[in-house]
């Protein structure tokens, strides 16, 4: 604590709580890696009449990737499931004739 101004009329203190200061960057570093390494979002999206195309857009808090697949390559898609001790986890995979395209949600 240090003494900001002081007179016979007045006594102004100032503490600067550096321990909430540490903990709230800790805080805040935290708040934003695990958006960025978990806030995973996947579109997939297809129209014929448009372009015949489809876009698989994966999304994250700082960018995009975005993957092209032409409608005349696809050939179906399924769901897989996996059992571990965390419990089920699920994911879509698109065949093509160029061969798999996994994504997980």
């Amino acid at each position: 604590m240090e003494i900001v101004q002081e007179n016979p009329n007045l006594l102004a203190l100032r503490q600067r709580p550096i321990g909430f200061w540490i903990m709230g960057g800790i805080f805040l570093a935290v708040g934003v890696f695990i958006p960025q390494t978990f806030g995973l979002v996947t579109t997939f999206t297809c129209n014929r009449a448009k372009s015949a195309n489809c876009q698989l857009v994966t999304s994250r808090l700082l960018g995009a990737q975005s993957k092209q697949i032409p409608l005349n390559i696809l050939q179906g898609a399924k769901v897989e499931k996996d059992n571990d001790a965390e419990g089920n986890s699920y994911r879509v995979v698109i065949f093509t004739s160029n061969g798999d395209v996994p994504f997980t949600f």
